[in-house]
């Protein structure tokens, strides 16, 4: 069996010869790593979890369950996400999670090029056995917690806020929006994240009060703000997975453990891009990787399936002795739920925002190269006008491992960064100046 514990800071790999201006990294297992310290008892749920998952294969019987979904917007009012946006999301979702995106995907539908499609061919004939219908859909709560009727989003306005995974996107005292009961309701947070992260979800066995899923806007829903190749709302469809107790297919901190799920191959590291070429895995076996998996990390135009050992782990979290069993008792207590479409409504934070920006001293053009680095990196900026300022990069568990201080010049600036003797592995660098500090994710690989 696969270890189940994940303890990487953020689920990365980029592969050198893959370019793409937006790239897709979620950091659900980082996450959970900091709740498992702040949190007494998590770890020890998350060991009672697995056993009641692992019973539940064994004798558990698979139902239909139907999941309430509550949207906190929490944007500044410069950023619109449509009705259509919201309406397609859930339309995706609950296609992907019945099996009708894999029923869709024939190689005619998704392969580029005559070759592409002979191979594809070939996967979905070795894969289709696997693809499964969940039997988990979703709607969105009409009623709120108090009994009201609601139309299951609210908004606040970020003031251009750009936030971290620290959860504070969940406290209204720090601008955000509080969780609705999350033993009731999946609480979904769009906002917009720092750190390149495109999303992350607080697996089974945490606080109640955290318990939901954040995303970038841009990578939720269809159209709008969201931006391709991330424009089909599969990032949710992978977030909830997190959500309901599964695994990415990889670990960036051990590159073939486990997901926990006999059916999945052991894959090296996620698989990112477009193409749909065989992709060998370098674990043992050399399994070929299942890249249409909505747990890995390809655009949303190739991924299109769940298997049935990861419908059965779905299935446990929310059976009567699940961790997230009340999710489907919402008809019994009250609670109104519903799939008609969002029309006329504009999903916008109200006001004008005072976003305190970059503004005149700013700095602007914040880049880190080669991503991921072998020996060293450049981190280049922009500066409007002359100032001090730092530069400073920890590990994914926060040990500082470079500190510099500079006066940055008006104009451009670059600085060189020895990285050949650091472990491989995920990096945050901060530029801090004479506003917002500014960070971005690095690869030493």
């Amino acid at each position: 069996m696969k270890t189940f514990l994940n303890t990487v800071f953020l689920s990365l790999f980029l592969s050198p010869v893959y370019t793409q201006s937006l790239l897709r990294f979620v950091g659900t297992s980082g996450v959970n790593e900091r709740i498992g310290q702040e949190y007494a008892g998590y770890w020890n749920n998350r060991v009672a979890i697995e056993q009641q998952t692992q019973d539940f294969l064994y004798y558990g019987t698979e139902r239909s369950y139907t999941i309430p979904l509550v949207f906190h917007f929490v944007l500044p009012a410069s950023i619109q996400v449509t009705a259509d946006q919201l309406n397609c999301q859930l339309s995706s979702l609950n296609e992907d999670f019945s099996g009708q995106t894999f029923a869709k995907g024939s190689a005619a539908d998704l392969a580029e090029s005559f070759y592409d499609s002979i191979t594809l061919a070939g996967r979905l004939d070795m894969f289709s056995r696997a693809a499964e219908n969940t039997g988990i859909s979703f709607c969105v709560a009409q009623t709120d917690p108090q009994g009201n009727t609601s139309t299951g989003v609210d908004f606040a306005n970020s003031l251009g806020k750009i936030w971290t995974w620290d959860d504070s996107v969940k406290r209204q005292g720090e601008g955000g929006l509080p969780a609705w009961d999350a033993d009731k309701f999946l609480n979904i947070w769009v906002c917009q994240l720092a750190d390149s992260v495109s999303g992350y979800a607080q697996m089974p066995g945490g606080p109640l009060q955290t318990d939901g899923i954040v995303i970038d806007y841009r990578f939720f829903g269809c159209g709008g703000s969201s931006q391709a190749p991330f424009n089909k709302g599969k990032t949710l469809t992978h977030l909830i997975g997190n959500y309901l107790n599964l695994y990415d297919l990889w670990s960036y901190s051990n590159r073939c453990q486990d997901d926990n799920v006999s059916d999945t191959p052991v894959h090296n590291a996620p698989n990112m891009g477009g193409d749909h070429f065989r992709h060998i895995s370098t674990c043992d076996g050399q399994p070929m990787e299942m890249i249409m998996n909505f747990m890995d990390d390809m655009d949303d135009s190739c991924m299109y399936m769940f298997t049935k050992g990861q419908v059965k782990r779905m299935q446990a979290i929310l059976a009567e002795n699940g961790w997230r069993s009340n999710l489907s008792k919402w008809e019994s207590i009250g609670i109104a739920c519903s799939n008609a479409p969002f029309t006329g409504v504009m999903l916008q934070a109200p006001g004008t925002d005072d976003r305190n920006m970059e503004g005149e001293t700013g700095v602007t053009a914040f880049s880190v190269v080669p991503n991921p680095a072998k020996t060293r990196v450049a981190v280049s900026l922009y500066a409007p006008v002359e100032q001090a300022g730092s530069i400073r990069i920890t590990t994914s568990t926060g040990t500082e491992i470079y500190n510099s201080r500079h006066q940055f010049a008006k104009g451009a600036n670059a600085f060189s960064v020895d990285c050949s003797n650091w472990p491989r592995g995920v990096y945050l660098v901060v530029l801090n100046t004479s506003s917002k500090p500014l960070s971005q994710v690095l690869i030493v690989d």
